[in-house]
């Protein structure tokens, strides 16, 4: 395979905890040529959990959480994972992609510097029915801050969303560029405004916690758990 973390397609109810991958896909060449895209961890399975890994440069994505290459294997997609105080930055393709499938949930992620080959690429890019976007840091990509597309009832939820080249959180029921917002999705209590420096510690180190000063202060919607603890494993603050 081309990608750092790969595991079988029948390997359900993993952990992928604690890595970090360096980058993947990039020999020149590539052990095997013909195939693998060089994604950093490529998930094909259900009931999984991905949490507290890094990303640092990915020819691919730097997660891959989806599964379309094998309707035998897995003919519903991928579903019920959770991807979770993740980081990646230097991926040329998105940063996470919660794919195909129902009930996948991405919360407390840092997107940053992704996406960078552009052309409609986005830096967060979910597909899943159901899906669930909250509390992620998506920052400096090169295409689209998040792409919702196909999939219906998806939540995208107190995400910041700052300083990537198009700076939206875009909904495509198609995948076809014609944005329409898929049945029963909902996008609410996101920030898109500011720059990475107005908001963030000190963005070009990887410090993402918030200024004093920055906009995003006490503005969150409240959440229930697992929701309301932040990377660090401190309750949010919530509110005004």
């Amino acid at each position: 395979s081309n990608e750092c973390v790969e595991a079988p397609i029948t390997s359900d109810s993993m952990l992928i905890q604690r890595n970090l991958m360096k980058n993947c896909g990039k020999r020149n060449p590539p052990l095997c040529p013909s195939c693998g895209r060089g994604h950093a961890i490529y998930a094909r399975y259900d009931n999984s959990i991905i949490e507290y890994n890094t990303v640092d440069t990915a020819g691919g994505y730097g997660y891959h959480v989806h599964c379309s290459d094998n309707p035998i294997a897995c003919p519903s997609g991928v579903n019920n994972n959770i991807i979770r105080f993740n980081r990646a930055t230097n991926t040329q393709g998105p940063g996470m992609l919660v794919g195909n499938g129902t009930n996948n949930v991405a919360y407390g992620n840092m997107l940053d510097r992704n996406a960078l080959r552009g052309n409609g690429t986005a830096n967060f890019f979910i597909i899943s029915n159901g899906g669930i976007a909250y509390n992620n840091t998506v920052t400096n990509g090169g295409g689209v801050g998040i792409l919702s597309a196909y999939w219906d009832n998806k939540i995208i939820k107190n995400n910041l969303v700052i300083g990537n080249a198009d700076n939206r959180i875009l909904f495509d029921a198609e995948n076809d560029g014609i944005y329409e917002t898929p049945v029963g999705s909902v996008t609410t209590n996101n920030i898109i405004t500011g720059t990475a420096a107005s908001h963030f510690i000190s963005p070009s180190t990887g410090d993402f916690h918030l200024l004093s000063t920055s906009p995003a202060k006490h503005t969150g919607a409240t959440l229930g758990a697992p929701y309301d603890k932040d990377f660090d494993g401190v309750s949010r603050p919530q509110g005004s």
